[in-house]
Formats: structure tokens, sequence, C-alpha cells
């Protein structure tokens, strides 16, 4: 969110969670940048996604640090 916001703000929140006998966290990221459509969000988390695949676009990125994010939050039997 932070790379994608050019102005505004982005806020984070960690706040606890309980799921049934289990505590955990849970992890809210708000930003006022320029949004995703709907359409191209169900790829958010999956590998090498850009929503601009184009050769002309202004942030640089391989489309890897959502997926790992998950992957990370799965192996601590959290969710994306």
């Amino acid at each position: 969110a932070i790379k994608f916001t050019a102005s505004g703000s982005v806020k984070v929140a960690v706040l606890p969670e309980q799921v049934g006998r289990r505590e955990g966290l849970r992890v809210e990221v708000t930003d006022t940048g320029s949004g995703i459509p709907v359409d191209m969000q169900k790829g958010l988390f999956k590998p090498f996604f850009q929503v601009d695949p184009s050769a002309t676009r202004s942030e640089e990125g391989t489309g890897l640090g959502l997926c790992i994010v998950k992957s990370f939050a799965e192996l601590m039997r959290g969710t994306a």
C-alpha cells in the first residue's frame, strides 16, 4: 500500500482477535491510494500478478510481495 500511495495516507492496525479457542492478531491496511478495480482484486495473491502489466507502468515490482505474505500467514495457520 505504501509503495502505491503517492500522496495521502496508509493506516496499519494490529488488533487482537479470537477465533474459537485460538487467539491471534488481525492486521488491517487502509490507504487513500488509487485503488484496485474489483475485477482485478481476485488476482492479488497470485504469483507475478500485476494490476498494470504494461511496460510503461510507473511502479516497479515482480508481483510476488502479497503472494509471499499470504504464504507466511498460512504457514502460521492464518489467512490472507
